[in-house]
């Protein structure tokens, strides 16, 4: 873990900007039910606001989704080669086969800031952005809302302890 964060803090700015494409692409995603809800109420009344509204979310979260797959790509492939090739400098004693399996393992280590991590912040987004927008519209709701994650994260947890014993 703490190589994967020394590869974190030397390509922070990088991560960083990827991470924020993310959020507002995200953010765009959680805007739509709620600006749907607003236009359709708005052209039953013949007013277009709402439209404009969400022809431009819509437009804004693909171009960040769009930008963040043409960076990101970008990125994780220059963190790859810059692990294999700081490997392949230290060690050349080894025979090829090692040293393709060593390399390969770094892939690993790629797929996990380029999935897993992204992963993580998708999903802690949609819960607290699903839950802003509960209580926005009903304080009531969200509370009961809260009041059902408590259970709900208790039974998954359990239910992940049983499978991780089995």
């Amino acid at each position: 873990m703490n190589y994967v964060l020394s590869i974190a803090k030397e390509y922070k700015y990088e991560l960083l900007l990827i991470y924020f494409y993310m959020f507002v692409a995200q953010l765009s995603f959680l805007l739509q039910p709620y600006v749907l809800g607003r236009m359709i109420d708005g052209l039953i009344k013949g007013e277009y606001f709402w439209l404009g509204c969400f022809i431009g979310i819509a437009i804004v979260e693909n171009a960040f989704i769009y930008r963040r797959m043409i960076y990101d790509t970008k990125v994780y492939t220059k963190i790859y080669n810059g692990i294999v090739l700081k490997y392949l400098k230290r060690d050349s004693v080894s025979n090829s086969s090692a040293r393709f399996a060593r390399t390969e393992l770094s892939g690993a280590i790629i797929k996990f800031l380029e999935d897993d991590v992204q992963y993580y912040i998708y999903a802690i987004l949609g819960i607290l952005g699903s839950l802003f927008f509960i209580f926005l519209q009903s304080p009531l709701t969200g509370f009961v809302v809260l009041s059902c994650l408590l259970p709900i994260v208790g039974i998954v947890s359990i239910f992940y302890r049983k499978i991780a014993l089995s």
